[in-house]
């Protein structure tokens, strides 16, 4: 008889799983399922970590219920408690800190590596090593990113200073023992230069980033690692920037790399946890520019796949989570609407909007603006016709020579002819989807509240 009930009871006895050791936190700032949706049309194909097992759907409202910024929810999701916007790491008045999830998995032995195609002080980037009352206080959390002692990698774009210069930012991390690294020292020799029109702004002069240095080693110090884009500095490179200059023979770093690297030195301690960032679907979503931010999407696509591949030598210890902290630009595709006005779009927001100042300060013709629009945003004979109100209200603008207002108009009417919409150029809070796979993955399914992503990571110690 007690033979057979203990049979009975190891019948019920699940296995034991074996213990998380390694844990990838990817965050789309700003990427709800509209922009997802408009990815896999503009792509061709769904993003692959849609395809993953498990999915959730996160609430996102900061501590007074209401539309989050990115660093309310960054604080939420690291340190397991709400608070006001603008706030990082701190509660509502400003007066008690909080320990993120990254500090206590380090304090249990884990490695710690935070990357992010944003400058490396913004609000994202900051909640997991950092407190502040006001997230424009960015020389501050600038000092705080180069004295954290518990970084393993910090990489990404560079750093928004406003007093504090950057040479001596750079010198005190060397000082604290940073090994630092500039993707553009390590350009390959020789760039080749973008040949064609000739009329354009010259692009033979856009800066490459280069491969990262495979001898890395995260024994010698901590590495920090910044790519500056040209026109988008302290951000990385616009996605859709960085495939056109890779295609002209520039080689330039990607999200995707700097992830790749950042495994290379995590992996050679026994557990690590890193967290990366494409923050700009974000900033071209608040601009009005879908398809950039849809090529953002594909970059965090793309580095989600390195982790896939860790993954797959990892099976029974990896975890991989992708998430959104808000969305971005309510933005919704209505029936009838049709992407193909944004297929011969070359060049993102920022980078027109580099070349509309350009042209302003050379008092360049017309013809010249409308040159530059057709060859980089396809409006005009190289993709989609402009009618003659739509060109006579962009010359128009151009005339008053107010940069802003003539990069609306030209986003205006791209969402015009795509027909899409963008209910506001702010947040939204309408939950965001959670995509996980791995080990641990059954803890984000079904509908929960964005501190429960602090409470399964600090529960994974």
């Amino acid at each position: 008889m007690f033979a057979a009930g203990a049979g009975l009871l190891a019948a019920h006895v699940h296995p034991v799983r074996p213990k998380t050791k390694y844990v990838f936190l990817f965050i789309g700032d700003g990427m709800g399922n509209g922009v997802t949706k408009a990815a896999e049309k503009l792509l061709d194909h769904r993003p692959s970590f849609q395809e993953f097992p498990v999915t959730g759907f996160m609430d996102t409202d900061n501590v007074y219920g209401e539309v989050t910024d990115s660093a309310a929810a960054i604080t939420a999701m690291i340190c397991g408690h709400k608070t006001k916007n603008g706030r990082i790491g701190m509660d509502r008045e400003g007066t008690t800190g909080w320990e993120s999830a990254a500090i206590l998995l380090e304090e249990a032995g884990w490695a710690v590596g935070v990357l992010s195609t944003a400058p490396l002080n913004h609000a994202t980037p900051a909640g997991f090593y950092a407190e502040a009352k006001d997230r424009a206080e960015y020389d501050s959390l600038a000092g705080q990113a180069i004295r954290s002692d518990f970084l393993d990698v910090l990489g990404g774009g560079g750093f928004l200073l406003e007093d504090m210069e950057s040479a001596a930012l750079l010198e005190e991390a060397g000082k604290r023992g940073w090994i630092i690294v500039d993707a553009a020292e390590i350009l390959d020799e020789g760039e080749a230069e973008e040949t064609g029109d000739g009329e354009m702004p010259d692009e033979a002069e856009e800066p490459g980033t280069g491969d990262m240095p495979a001898e890395t080693d995260a024994d010698d110090g901590p590495m920090l690692v910044t790519c500056e884009g040209e026109y988008s500095a302290p951000f990385m490179e616009y996605e859709i920037d960085r495939l056109r200059m890779e295609e002209y023979g520039t080689e330039t770093v990607s999200l995707a790399d700097i992830t790749r690297e950042a495994i290379g030195i995590l992996e050679k301690k026994e557990r690590f946890f890193l967290a990366a960032e494409s923050a700009m679907i974000d900033s071209a979503l608040h601009q009005g520019d879908l398809a950039s931010a849809v090529y953002e999407v594909a970059a965090l696509e793309d580095a989600v796949a390195e982790a896939v591949e860790f993954y797959r030598r990892h099976p029974e210890e990896t975890l991989i989570i992708v998430l959104a902290d808000h969305e971005t630009g309510g933005v919704t595709l209505p029936a009838g609407y049709d992407l193909a006005p944004l297929e011969t779009q070359r060049a993102s927001w920022s980078r027109v909007d580099g070349y509309i100042r350009e042209l302003l300060e050379e008092n360049a013709d017309e013809q010249e603006f409308l040159d530059m629009i057709d060859h980089y945003l396809g409006l005009g004979s190289s993709g989609t016709l402009l009618l003659e109100e739509e060109e006579k209200e962009l010359l128009e603008a151009y005339r008053a020579g107010e940069k802003s207002e003539i990069r609306d108009a030209l986003f205006a009417i791209l969402q015009k002819k795509a027909d899409i919409s963008f209910s506001t150029d702010g947040h939204t809070a309408g939950p965001v989807t959670v995509y996980a796979f791995g080990n641990g993955q059954q803890e984000f399914s079904g509908c929960f509240d964005n501190t429960e992503i602090f409470r399964i990571l600090s529960e994974l110690q």
